[in-house]
């Protein structure tokens, strides 16, 4: 296993590495957001439909903050911006920790928010300026794993604080927040080419390397402009919008859904759920990413949108593998139940479109943007995306009042499935090679 991800992701710029290293450390940490719906819902008592609008809330930061990154990020330094976006980060989840019984948690979780959702389009530019484009698969898909490796353990660690030690689920994220704005420091920041000559090795490495194709050459005008010349970009975010509704519904619907099959025992197989993701994004990422390498990025979203039709609409089977298992609100769940057995199969399938989705659209993004506008690029796409995630809970909240949750998940299902054919056109429109 080891020596498969050894030889799956040598070869990369150095600075790749130290990327990948600070998100483990900040994913390792990151026990706010996974448990967010519950610590609305089941400690500060809000309806579902009030979660739903707290969750949008925090969806539309989070879109200003992914916009606000890209356009600083195009003008300023892409590491000293990460660097000061943790900080923020932290301080942010540091204040919320004191808060975290009331609902004025809202305010520091907020600012929290728009510091965090700077760093993505900063990082996602830095990679994409800093690896030549064969390699840029293998990047971004290391960038993701090193990801969840930190969440296949962080949602454990969440799942026993919740009802111990509140506070701590922030405090945590705080703390490793930092850390790895640290890392980035140390291995990073002391390496910006203000005297390139005492800088060294480390300077060159932060050396944004040439175009690697027309598309990539630099272009004047606004963001708007170029993504109008590159409606294939758009295309893609349109495109991905009925993925990420899907997506959405991991940390929204699931929780509630298994809150209601198993009521006190929901949020602790909840946590087994987002671990199991990281623990599958670590399995699955580098097979994945070493068959996928070289191949058109359009036909890696096309098998994403595959796995994430069927992957979500399999958890609309939960009501009757639950009866199968015995289980009842009143009673716990074991890993030896048929109710797990269906839940880690349809794990399995999902992180198999997350680990496709990531890898190849990361790499799409990058291969058709121009690099004077890949900070605002990375920033805006997210945004479009983010307006599902932002409606998604208000959504989805008001389809599960109207639903069964065997119908609720059936729809999720074809929606992220519709996303195969869109992605289908493209390649007919764009060429297959893309």
């Amino acid at each position: 296993m080891i020596t498969e991800l050894i030889h799956a992701y040598r070869g990369l710029p150095a600075p790749i590495y130290v990327i990948s290293l600070a998100r483990c450390i900040s994913a390792l940490g990151a026990f706010v957001y996974p448990f967010l719906t519950l610590t609305l819902t089941a400690r500060l008592q809000l309806s579902e439909a009030e979660a739903g609008l707290v969750l949008s809330g925090v969806g539309g930061v989070s879109l200003l903050g992914s916009s606000l990154g890209g356009w600083l990020s195009d003008r300023y330094s892409k590491v000293t911006l990460m660097i000061g976006a943790q900080l923020g980060a932290a301080l942010g989840l540091g204040v919320a920790g004191f808060v975290s019984d009331s609902l004025w948690l809202i305010v520091p979780l907020l600012l929290s928010t728009l510091s965090v959702s700077c760093i993505r389009p900063a990082s996602s530019a830095l990679i994409a300026e800093l690896t030549p484009g064969p390699l840029r698969t293998r990047a971004f898909s290391l960038g993701h794993l090193a990801t969840n490796l930190g969440f296949s353990i962080g949602p454990l660690i969440a799942a026993y604080l919740f009802e111990r030690a509140p506070a701590w689920i922030f405090w945590g994220d705080a703390l490793t927040t930092l850390a790895a704005a640290g890392v980035v420091w140390w291995k990073l920041a002391r390496a910006l080419p203000h005297d390139a000559e005492a800088a060294g090795a480390r300077a060159a490495a932060l050396k944004p390397l040439p175009p690697q194709s027309a598309l990539e050459e630099a272009v004047e005008g606004s963001i708007w402009e170029v993504l109008w010349e590159r409606p294939q970009l758009m295309c893609y975010a349109l495109a991905s919008l009925l993925m990420t509704f899907g997506y959405a519904q991991v940390t929204f619907s699931l929780p509630i859904t298994l809150t209601q099959l198993l009521g006190p025992s929901g949020p602790e197989l909840f946590g087994l759920v987002m671990s199991a993701n990281g623990l599958f994004v670590l399995l699955l990422t580098p097979l994945i990413t070493r068959r996928a390498e070289g191949r058109p990025h359009l036909s890696g979203l096309q098998r994403a949108a595959l796995c994430f039709g069927l992957g979500f609409g399999v958890i609309g089977l939960t009501p009757l593998f639950t009866e199968l298992s015995g289980l009842s609100q009143s009673s716990a769940w074991t890993l030896s139940s048929p109710l797990v057995a269906l839940l880690m199969l349809s794990v399995a399938i999902w992180t198999a479109g997350e680990i496709y989705s990531v890898n190849h659209g990361s790499a799409f993004v990058a291969q058709e943007s121009p690099a004077s506008h890949r900070g605002r690029i990375n920033g805006v796409l997210p945004v479009i995306l983010g307006l599902t995630r932002s409606l998604a809970p208000i959504i989805s909240g008001a389809l599960m009042g109207l639903l069964s949750l065997a119908s609720f998940w059936l729809v999720i299902g074809l929606s992220a499935l519709s996303a195969f054919f869109a992605f289908s056109l493209m390649r007919l429109k764009w060429g297959s090679a893309r």
